[in-house]
This record gives C-alpha cells, sequence and structure tokens, in this order.
C-alpha cells in the first residue's frame, strides 16, 4: 500500500488538508535540539552508519560542518527572484529519462559517486506543493523509467 500525498494548508482552517494536525517541531526547536547534541564546535557527531563494514569512507577522519543558525526569511533558492533557474536554462542536460511531468538527470560531476540522479517534477514545486495528480507517478514503483543497463 503507497502512501497518501496531501499539499499543505491552513492548520487551523476547517477543510484544509492540514486542519488538526500539530506540527511536531518548530524549526527554532528543532534547531536548539540539533545543537544541544552538537560539540563544542557546533559539529554533530558521525552518524551510526559510518561505523559499518560496508561504509566507504574511513569514519576517524570524517567531519560534520558546523551548524548554521537557520535564516529567516529563507533566501531565494535557484530558480525564484531573480535567480536563474539551471535546469529552465539547459532543460535537456544530463536528462537520463523525462516525461511531461518528470525527469530524471544524471547529477553533475564531481560527486565522487559511480553514479547519482535526480527525479524532479518539471514544475518548481517542492514534494509537499504536489497534487494528487502531480504525486501519483512518483508513489508507485510500476511508474518509474527502466534505466537502459
Amino acid at each position: 500500500m503507497g502512501y497518501q500525498v496531501t499539499t499543505g494548508g491552513d492548520l487551523s482552517q476547517p477543510g484544509s488538508p492540514a486542519y488538526g494536525r500539530e506540527m511536531p517541531e518548530s524549526p527554532e526547536d528543532f534547531y536548539a535540539r540539533a545543537r544541544a547534541a552538537a560539540d563544542e564546535h557546533g559539529r554533530l557527531p558521525v552518524p551510526d552508519q559510518a561505523m559499518w563494514e560496508i561504509f566507504p569512507f574511513e569514519h576517524e577522519r570524517l567531519v560534520a560542518k558546523p551548524l548554521e543558525a537557520p535564516v529567516l526569511p529563507e533566501p531565494p533558492r535557484e530558480g525564484e527572484g531573480d535567480r536563474e533557474c539551471g535546469r529552465c536554462a539547459h532543460p535537456d542536460q544530463d536528462v537520463l529519462w523525462s516525461d511531461d511531468r518528470w525527469l530524471l538527470a544524471r547529477l553533475p560531476q564531481p560527486l565522487r559517486l559511480p553514479f547519482a540522479a535526480m527525479l524532479m517534477p518539471r514544475a518548481h514545486l517542492d514534494l509537499g506543493d504536489l497534487d494528487d495528480c502531480q504525486a501519483a507517478p512518483i508513489s508507485t514503483s510500476s511508474s518509474w523509467p527502466a534505466l537502459p543497463g
């Protein structure tokens, strides 16, 4: 069984998809909790996965960046305000698959990974802003493209 994707809305407005739901933690509370878990330099500990035998890096040399306080309002992302959207400027660059709503693009190098790609909507939307029709193709694995081997 898949999961239900809903659009955002006013938490206090009856009829809104978000009505009655509580935000589990404010951004300020989340930052305070993360900061409390950080060391004296503001760095979070290396996650437990770094100790796994198959983890590809030496955990002794991994260092997290120091936490930065949230910035409000959030600065414009690529494609917002007067910032150009790289995908709109180069719509076919590194595209492995696409349809009328979605595209799968290889991430630019250097990543130091054998392969990495990003599935993204063609429209300038965050996943939480997709309506049910837009989100339906990513909720079932049968709709995902088969990549050439």
